[in-house]
């Protein structure tokens, strides 16, 4: 079993890092996991889905990660109106003189729930920023590795999750990915809590007990992160940005962008331009 000591002693060596978002058609098949040669870790951060394992069937949803190893059963579908989005790291995990084989260590868990969903999220999708668009494999490894440290100390306290608290869970999985997956759209508290049978009040408290938000900080936080992607990514203009994102007004959008982010949409475009500049003038 892997301990924390053990892990200390131990390098990260990353294969891949990868956010993907699957198609309506997407499936793991049977055989997937014998065509695994090193560890995948996987964290969901969308949609829907179910996995079969060799230890029984589980739900797939958002803020659920798998550590996953050669010579287990790993076979999944998701539902084509809620498509799993995945972020996926492959490594291994490598002594002073070696890598070793994934089959001298057995991870403290398999299957998890994250204990602070949108930290992990964050961390994994920076692991995944800073191995594949900053090319910086050793700081991603690092990171990544703090990442397993929680996993560790998680696995040796872990205790069920009550039948209420995961019959919420479910209840609450396909708004948090409605919403993840539609930021531009303005969802009323009242719209969000029909979709789930609550209250308007209980649907509220429900909602930040599992991510730590209110329903509107979390759209608010949706809405920043979009925006902060196509300001990197895309060639929208600023306005075009806050249109596509429901804001009426660019005032509005860049006023709620700078209480949010720290800066002005302009200058954060600005930044992420120079910065790529930089990167690419040191290669």
């Amino acid at each position: 079993m892997l301990t924390s000591s053990k892990l200390m002693a131990l390098e990260v060596f990353l294969n891949t890092a990868t956010l993907y978002r699957c198609t309506e058609n997407w499936c793991l098949q049977a055989g997937w996991g014998k065509s695994l040669h090193d560890f995948d870790l996987w964290y969901i951060w969308g949609g829907l889905g179910r996995m079969t394992t060799s230890g029984g069937v589980i739900d797939l949803y958002p803020g659920r990660g798998l550590w996953m190893r050669p010579g287990r059963i790993y076979e999944a579908t998701h539902d084509p109106k809620a498509c799993l989005r995945v972020t996926a790291v492959h490594f291994l995990l490598k002594s002073k003189t070696r890598l070793l084989q994934p089959l001298e260590l057995i991870p403290p868990v398999e299957v998890f729930d994250a204990a602070a969903p949108a930290y992990f999220e964050a961390a994994m999708s920076h692991v995944v920023e800073l191995y594949s668009r900053h090319k910086a494999p050793d700081a991603a490894a690092l990171l990544f590795k703090s990442l397993l440290f929680e996993l560790v100390a998680q696995g040796g306290t872990k205790t069920p999750a009550s039948e209420l608290q995961h019959h919420y869970k479910l209840a609450l999985n396909p708004v948090i990915a409605l919403i993840r997956e539609n930021p531009g759209r303005r969802f009323t508290i009242g719209e969000l809590a029909a979709r789930t049978g609550y209250s308007s009040d209980h649907f509220a408290r429900l909602f930040r007990a599992a991510t730590g938000q209110s329903p509107k900080e979390f759209m608010i936080g949706q809405r920043m992160e979009r925006a902060c992607a196509l300001l990197k990514d895309s060639s929208h203009t600023v306005t075009q940005i806050a249109d596509l994102l429901g804001y009426p007004d660019l005032g509005f959008f860049s006023r709620q962008f700078k209480e949010q982010m720290g800066t002005s949409p302009d200058r954060f475009r600005r930044r992420g331009v120079a910065q790529e500049a930089a990167h690419e003038y040191s290669i």
